[in-house]
């Protein structure tokens, strides 16, 4: 197995710590593997929230964890600084022009998004803007949204919205992509002068397309683009990055904000600067992380959901199990933690039915709903093996997907008692497989 070479929160250290029954001390095969002081496991669970289980008997186990990247705690002020020293653009003040229209694109799932947004908007000359609009993507909760107006609401007249994929009122017309398929993304970015995405930095071979070129598309594009994609993604497992890097292209994208979280979901670094500016600072601490001539997968993967309500979605428990399913053994277990609360849809109620592997597959890939990528995941995977959910949502609706329903630790100390390997991903919406086998 090796460690995925990935942005902080995702620049694992893997510390293999062999056991045996009598307590024979800990051998490491990688020099740069850091010893554990700690003999339990520590596993995520939604927001501020850990457990920690003793390891049983003899066992493997694998943790993944940030060697770099200390949590920040006064966000809006390193928010705010970044913004006045971009990597490789003049300040954002400069790059405005009287009467401008600025349009903030921002990923809801930026750990402390309202921080955030807050400290860029604070380096923002307001009173040389013509009109200055926050858009948040599909993913977005409501209470996100107003989290934002709240914070926002003493720096003037600003607006906040969530993006609608469906609301042909609000999409307009960009351009013909290279294959002639028409790019519709929301009308407040275009109509912008300036354009500036807020995402999460996410590394190679996460489920989303590579965003360091913007990540407006496919998030901000109309619906009917993102079920086209969501069913591609079903094929290919995993997005093509070049349609984004078109309409960002496109779009005139120059300037963006890149948040690096930490394992516990929260903001360990704010780059701002060109894309390219961007992309270089986040591979050189790709290249950092990397740990490799690691070969062995787990019977058992902990794919731990960190973070607030906004991180608890269907959405990122799809972007867990994409990154856990490279790393459990064939038959293996993989155990999702959160505090997921957002009930089921149409396609992944159907994996409640009798059809065939085959024709259910097929239905989900009709579908292209919100949940289609969650769905088909955890219709292969309860099919590789054995797949349980930690969460708010009730045992029965759970179980009636074909999944277990883990409702407390003690379920946790059991799973753990019953394996000889164990993995575990903290903050696994955030991470990639870019270097896993």
């Amino acid at each position: 197995m090796r460690a995925a070479g990935m942005h902080d929160s995702c620049l694992w250290n893997l510390e293999r710590k062999n056991r045996d029954d009598r307590g024979g001390k800990n051998q490491y095969r990688q020099k740069r593997m850091r010893r554990l002081t700690t003999t339990r496991m520590r596993i995520g669970i939604g927001h501020a929230e850990t457990v920690e289980l003793p390891p049983a008997g003899a066992m493997e186990m694998w943790e993944f964890h940030p060697d770099r990247g200390r949590r920040i705690d006064a966000v809006r002020e390193v928010a705010r600084r970044a913004a006045a020293r971009p990597e490789d653009y003049p300040p954002l003040a400069e790059a405005i022009v009287d009467g401008d229209a600025v349009a903030l694109a921002v990923d809801p799932n930026v750990p402390h998004v309202a921080e955030v947004v807050a400290g860029i908007v604070d380096t923002l000359p307001r009173e040389r803007i013509g009109s200055l609009s926050v858009v948040l993507s599909e993913e977005a909760q409501e209470a996100t949204a107003e989290q934002l107006r709240q914070i926002l609401a003493g720096l003037g007249e600003i607006e906040v919205t969530i993006h609608d994929p469906a609301d042909r009122e609000s999409l307009g017309y960009l351009a013909a992509n290279t294959a002639a398929d028409p790019i519709y993304l929301n009308r407040r970015l275009l109509d912008a002068d300036l354009v500036l995405p807020i995402i999460t930095a996410r590394p190679a071979g996460s489920l989303d397309p590579a965003n360091f070129d913007g990540g407006v598309f496919p998030a901000f594009a109309d619906g009917e683009t993102q079920r086209r994609l969501r069913g591609e993604t079903i094929d290919a497992a995993g997005q093509d990055d070049r349609e984004a890097a078109e309409a960002a292209w496109l779009l005139g994208l120059q300037v963006l904000v890149a948040v690096v979280p930490t394992a516990d979901a929260h903001v360990a670094r704010v780059l701002v600067g060109t894309p390219g500016g961007i992309r270089r600072a986040a591979e050189h601490q790709v290249e950092a992380g990397w740990q490799r001539d690691v070969s062995r997968k787990a019977s058992l993967v902990f794919a731990c959901i960190d973070g607030g309500p906004q991180q608890q979605t269907w959405d990122n428990v799809a972007r867990a199990l994409h990154v856990a399913r490279h790393l459990v053994r064939p038959g293996g277990t993989i155990v999702v933690t959160s505090r997921l609360g957002e009930r089921t849809e149409k396609s992944l109620r159907r994996l409640a039915g009798t059809e065939t592997y085959e024709a259910m597959l097929q239905r989900i890939k009709k579908d292209r709903g919100r949940h289609a990528l969650a769905a088909s995941l955890l219709l292969q995977l309860r099919q590789e093996g054995r797949v349980l959910l930690m969460s708010d949502l009730p045992a029965g609706e759970i179980e009636a997907l074909g999944i277990g329903a883990v409702e407390s630790t003690d379920q946790l100390l059991r799973l753990v008692e019953s394996h000889d390997s164990c993995a575990i991903i903290r903050s696994a919406q955030f991470c990639g497989i870019g270097t896993l086998p």
